[in-house]
């Protein structure tokens, strides 16, 4: 599956040089409704589904956001440093530990699902499926979700190594950016045969950013 991450330009140099993506934790996702989405009426039950979620993600797992969209001007804005940025395409083959993000109008009661017990299967169905719900106005984003352990740490930072399952294919270079494709290149390494670099610019008949002729290295 072909999916995109938008990144600020410095990060994604450094990102692209040393063939790895950062992993987002728990506590530095950017919306407060992160793995709330259900709602709990007391506070025991709301104890059992923080304590089942620090059990299987705290220090443990993070999770890597991705966009099925590379067009999309709002993503550039806020995810790329005001189209200042990059934006990074993958093939990505490793799909068990992939999710697509489903958006709700109304947050979720658990009030009747919820055990006590943190060996309940329907409990772990009902926190995965709590890991990849957002409110329906972020659906813009078109997000999809991979979940990566906590095992590799680069100066306070975990990162995902570029493997099979995880191969850069694209690079786009933000239309306000000042970055030539040729530093892209030299960034890309013994990976730039592989690689296509593209400039982009605003599109001339749609809301979309665009590939500017010409630009594919």
């Amino acid at each position: 599956m072909k999916l995109y991450h938008f990144i600020k330009a410095k990060h994604g140099i450094q990102d692209i040089k040393k063939k790895h993506i950062k992993i987002t934790q728990i506590d530095e996702l950017n919306d407060p409704f992160e793995f709330s989405v259900c709602y709990l009426s007391d506070s025991i039950n709301q104890n059992v589904l923080e304590k089942a979620i620090e059990t299987v993600f705290k220090n443990k797992k993070g999770i890597i956001c991705f966009s099925r969209n590379w067009k999309n001007p709002v993503q550039w804005a806020h995810y790329a440093d005001n189209y200042r940025g990059l934006c990074l395409g993958f093939d990505i083959v490793n799909d068990k530990d992939l999710s697509e993000v489903q958006y709700v109008e109304n947050r979720i009661s658990l009030d009747n699902h919820l055990s006590k017990n943190l060996d309940d299967p329907k409990l772990m169905e009902l926190m995965i499926n709590n890991f990849k719900t957002k409110f329906k106005h972020w659906q813009y984003e078109e997000e999809f979700r991979l979940f990566s352990p906590l095992t590799n740490k680069h100066c306070g930072h975990y990162f995902l190594i570029f493997s099979d399952n995880i191969k850069l294919k694209e690079v786009f270079i933000g239309l306000r950016s000042r970055i030539a494709p040729k530093k892209i290149k030299k960034a890309l390494g013994d990976m730039a045969s592989e690689v296509e670099i593209f400039e982009t610019r605003i599109s001339n008949n749609s809301f979309e950013i665009e590939k500017n002729p010409g630009s594919g290295l």
